[in-house]
C-alpha cells in the first residue's frame, strides 16, 4: 500500500496555482485525476474505522 496519494511533483503543482494560479506542466492530467479520485475519501474512512477498532490514532 502506498503511504501517499500525491507525488511531490503533483503537490509543486496544486500549490503553484493556489499560489498564484500558475498552471505548471501536468496541470490538465491532474485535475482529471483530482475529479475521479472520490474513492479516496472512501479508503481515508475505512482506515479510520481499522486504526480507531485497533486502539491506534489515525
Amino acid at each position: 500500500m502506498r503511504e501517499y496519494i500525491l507525488t511531490d511533483q503533483e503537490k509543486l503543482i496544486i500549490k503553484k496555482y493556489l499560489e498564484n494560479g500558475e498552471k505548471l506542466e501536468g496541470f490538465r492530467m491532474l485535475l482529471s485525476r483530482c475529479r475521479s479520485i472520490e474513492s479516496v475519501n472512501d479508503d481515508l474512512e475505512l482506515i479510520k474505522q481499522f486504526l480507531a477498532k485497533t486502539g491506534e490514532k489515525a
